[in-house]
C-alpha cells in the first residue's frame, strides 16, 4: 500500500511538471497578447536636424515642433500609416557647428531613420559627401541649389531664395508700363544665402537693366552708401535676400534718406518674414513686397493654415510656435508622411530601407497638396526640388495683402532640377 501511494505521488508530480513545461512551451511559442502587441508595433523614424542652440535658435523651433505635431496627429487620429507609426528623431546642429551637425547625422544613422531634414546650407555642405556612401537620404533640404550638391540623395520640398526673387521680378515686369527697360538693383546680404539670390542673367533675359549690386552685412550699421547709389541711379526696383535684422536698419535708412517706396519698389525673398515684420515693425515695413514659398500665417481662410493652428491649439495651446518656420516644418513632415504612404504600398515594412523609401516613396510624389500652405509638390519624373511656385505679398496699411495666387518658378539659376 505504501509503495502504491509512493508511485502515485511520483506520477502526480511528473504529470504536474509535464503540464507546466507544456504551458511554458506554448506560451513561448505563441506569446502573450501584450508581448505580441509590443512585438508587432511598427515605427518609421524621420530625422530633423535643427538649430536649437546658437544664433538661429530663436526662429528654428518650428522645424521640430511642426513634425512632432503632425506625426502625433497621424498616429492618434489616423492610426499611423497602414498601422505603421511615425516618429521624429531630432538633433541640434548648434547653428552651423560642424561637430554637432556630424553628431546629429551619426545619430540618425544609428536610429535607422528613413530620411532626414536639415536647417541650413552649412548642414547640407557638411553632410553631403556622406549621403551616397552611407545610403542616407536628405529629403528636407533648404532651398539653395540642391541640384548641384548630390542629385538622387538630397531633395528639397521648398524652393530657393533665387526662386522667390524671380517671382517678384516676373510680377513687377508684368505691371511695368514704361517705354524703357526698368532699372533693377540687387541689395542683398553679404553671405552665401544672400548671394544665392543674385540672378542678373535672368533679370536681363526678361527685360530689366541691372544697374547695381549692393552687398550689405547681415546686421548692418549704416546702409547709407548703398541706398544713396540706388537713389542716385533712379532705380525702379530693388530685390535680394535679407532677414529682419538686416531690414530694420535698412528701412530706417530709407526713411531718413527720403526714398519714396512708390517710385522705387523694394521687395525681398524669404527668409525675410512678413509676419515678423507685421508683428514687430509694421510702420517701417509699409509698402514692402515679399517673395515667399508659403501663404501668410494670417491667412485663416486657407484650410492648411487653419489646420496648423488647430493642431497647436489642441496639443500645446499655452506654447504656440508662430509663422513661416512652422509652415516649413509642417510641409517637410507632410512630404515625409506622403512618401511613406507610397513606399509602404509597394514595399513591406520589414524590407524598407532609405534607398527604397526614396525609390518607392519620395520620387513617386506628384501634386502633393498642403491645402494651400504651399503650392503642390512634385518629385516624380526625376525632380530634386519639389516646389515649383511661390506667393507674393505686399504690406499695405499694416496688413499683408496677397498678389495673385501662385507665381511659377522658372529655375532662374538654370540648374538641373529634373523638371520636365
Amino acid at each position: 500500500m505504501r509503495i502504491a501511494k509512493r508511485w502515485f505521488a511520483v506520477l502526480l508530480t511528473a504529470f504536474v511538471l509535464t503540464s507546466l513545461l507544456l504551458v511554458s512551451f506554448l506560451s513561448a511559442g505563441c506569446g502573450s497578447p501584450a508581448a505580441e502587441e509590443e512585438e508587432e508595433e511598427k515605427v518609421l523614424k524621420f530625422g530633423h536636424l535643427v538649430s536649437l542652440t546658437g544664433g538661429y535658435s530663436n526662429v528654428q523651433l518650428g522645424l521640430l515642433q511642426a513634425p512632432r505635431d503632425y506625426y502625433r496627429y497621424i498616429n492618434e487620429e489616423e492610426g499611423g500609416i497602414n498601422g505603421v507609426k511615425v516618429e521624429a528623431v531630432w538633433a541640434d546642429s548648434g547653428t552651423n557647428k560642424v561637430p554637432m551637425i556630424l553628431s546629429g547625422y551619426e545619430r540618425f544613422k544609428e536610429e535607422g531613420v528613413m530620411c532626414f531634414s536639415t536647417s541650413s546650407v552649412m548642414d547640407e555642405e557638411t553632410i553631403k559627401a556622406k549621403l551616397e556612401p552611407d545610403g542616407m537620404i536628405c529629403a528636407g533640404g533648404s532651398g539653395p541649389a540642391v541640384a548641384v550638391k548630390v542629385p538622387g540623395w538630397m531633395y528639397a520640398p521648398i524652393g530657393s531664395y533665387a526662386d522667390n526673387c524671380q517671382a517678384l521680378l516676373d510680377y513687377w515686369m508684368s505691371e511695368w508700363e514704361g517705354s524703357e527697360p526698368p532699372k533693377l538693383a540687387f541689395l542683398t546680404m553679404d553671405n552665401p544665402g544672400g548671394k544665392s539670390a543674385l540672378i542678373p542673367d535672368y533679370a536681363e533675359s526678361i527685360g530689366y537693366e541691372v544697374v547695381a549690386t549692393e552687398l550689405v552685412p547681415t546686421i548692418p550699421v549704416d546702409t547709407t552708401p548703398s541706398l544713396s547709389r540706388i537713389k542716385e541711379l533712379e532705380v525702379d526696383f530693388v530685390t535680394g535676400c535679407i532677414v529682419l535684422a538686416t531690414a530694420v536698419p535698412l528701412w530706417k535708412d530709407m526713411n531718413r534718406l527720403g526714398i519714396d517706396r512708390t517710385e522705387t519698389k523694394f521687395g525681398w525673398a524669404w527668409p525675410l518674414s512678413m509676419e515678423d515684420a507685421l508683428r514687430e515693425t509694421p510702420d517701417l515695413a509699409e509698402g514692402i513686397y515679399f517673395g515667399r514659398h508659403a501663404a501668410s500665417w494670417y491667412d485663416d481662410d486657407v484650410a492648411g493654415v487653419k489646420f496648423m493652428k488647430d493642431l497647436q491649439n489642441k496639443y500645446h495651446p499655452e506654447k504656440q510656435v508662430f509663422g513661416w518656420i512652422y509652415q516649413a516644418g509642417f510641409v517637410i513632415s507632410k512630404t515625409f508622411v506622403e512618401a511613406a504612404r507610397l513606399a509602404l504600398d509597394e514595399v513591406p515594412f520589414e524590407e524598407l530601407t532609405p534607398t527604397k523609401f526614396r525609390d518607392h516613396g519620395i520620387t513617386k510624389i506628384e501634386g502633393l497638396s498642403s491645402d494651400g500652405i504651399y503650392a503642390p509638390i512634385t518629385f516624380s519624373g526625376g525632380a530634386v526640388q519639389g516646389l515649383r511656385a511661390g506667393a507674393i505679398y505686399k504690406i499695405e496699411n499694416g496688413e499683408g495683402v496677397r498678389i495673385g495666387e501662385w507665381w511659377p518658378y522658372n529655375n532662374p539659376l538654370n540648374l538641373d532640377l529634373g523638371w520636365e
